[in-house]
């Protein structure tokens, strides 16, 4: 047992006994073992420590090292364990726990930018995707999924999804390596894919900014646009043309499934209910994750695509409601001219 002494005097004291925990090994650890348990090599690791505040020790208390404090947020992200668990592998409190994880996330999202747009990276991007095969002018792919919350009963008008859970909503764009280019995080679970996309404001960015020859694609629960390309609907449109258009947009849209996967896979949080009671805070956590998916990718460390997860993407059957019929005809003639291209490339 330990004495620990409480106040200059020394008079008042209580003795504890010694926490024996896996992080007193750590530096021991190899590599592999590191990454597995906290996603990041240690160089990365040290680097985003380093950004973490650092606390003074007092009279009545040590205080936690930096690295320690963003372990416990980390393994908190990756794992989505109960706090108690994670308290108890890190040898302390639950308050110290959850004081952790709430000031590493707010460090992440503080000093690891947020997945935008860059007018410099969309021939980069379209390059991406033609070199993998994919639909010639993509910049990106969208969709969105559902990331569980808590949630009590006053929740569930708004957050109850169709999933059968309460859930904010996560709508991404990709790359074709992965990465996020654009998120919008935190709509109510119970909206409607056309709803999040026009509360985005990605579509009057877009259609201001990207050039007519490029384009992202989604599915049929958005709006066909120049600058958004959805599938053919087979019951109105069964020529050959629309089938081999389809085929090539649903092999190219497959990364956007795989990248949600990926950071799903990554960071085991958004699997499990997110158990905090502030929704911005779990908004906070999600986009943390987002920051931190695109950190590995761009520093070559992540690991090899997962295949994707059917339980992760929106219902792809949902339909746009009125779209605006102009719009849409300009979207139309632009598909249909690349349908053609490609019957023609294929003959």
């Amino acid at each position: 047992y330990q004495r620990r002494v409480r106040g200059e005097s020394g008079i008042r004291s209580e003795w504890a006994a010694p926490r024996v925990t896996s992080w007193m090994y750590e530096q021991s650890w190899s590599e592999e073992t590191f990454r597995k348990k906290f996603q990041l090599t240690r160089k990365l690791f040290d680097e985003v420590a380093s950004k973490m505040p650092n606390h003074e020790t007092t009279n009545y208390r040590e205080a936690l090292p930096r690295r320690q404090r963003l372990a416990i947020c980390l393994r908190f992200l990756v794992t989505g364990a109960n706090i108690d668990v994670i308290a108890e592998e890190f040898g302390v409190g639950k308050s110290s726990a959850s004081y952790s994880i709430d000031e590493g996330v707010s460090t992440i999202n503080k000093h690891i930018p947020f997945p935008s747009f860059n007018s410099g990276d969309l021939a980069t991007n379209v390059s991406m995707f033609e070199a993998k095969g994919g639909l010639k002018g993509t910049v990106g792919v969208i969709d969105g999924t559902h990331i569980p919350v808590k949630g009590g009963e006053a929740m569930k008008r708004n957050y109850y999804c169709y999933k059968g859970f309460t859930s904010i909503i996560l709508l991404g764009v990709c790359r074709a390596d992965l990465s996020f280019m654009f998120a919008h995080i935190g709509a109510p679970g119970a909206a409607g894919d056309a709803a999040v996309f026009e509360e985005s404001g990605l579509g009057s960015y877009m259609e201001k900014t990207l050039p007519a020859q490029w384009h992202l694609l989604g599915d049929s629960a958005f709006p066909l646009r120049t600058w958004l390309l959805t599938p053919y609907r087979f019951r109105l449109f069964p020529e050959r043309k629309c089938a081999v258009f389809n085929y090539q947009l649903s092999s190219t849209r497959m990364c956007i499934e795989r990248a949600f996967a990926r950071l799903k896979n990554s960071f085991s949080c958004l699997y499990v209910p997110l158990p905090f009671r502030e929704i911005q805070f779990s908004i906070d956590v999600v986009s943390c994750c987002c920051r931190l998916h695109n950190l590995l990718i761009d520093n070559g460390i992540s690991p090899d695509p997962t295949e994707p997860d059917p339980a992760v993407t929106l219902d792809n059957e949902q339909a746009h409601s009125a779209p605006s019929s102009a719009l849409r005809k300009k979207g139309e003639d632009k598909r249909d001219a690349i349908a053609e291209s490609l019957v023609r490339g294929t003959n």
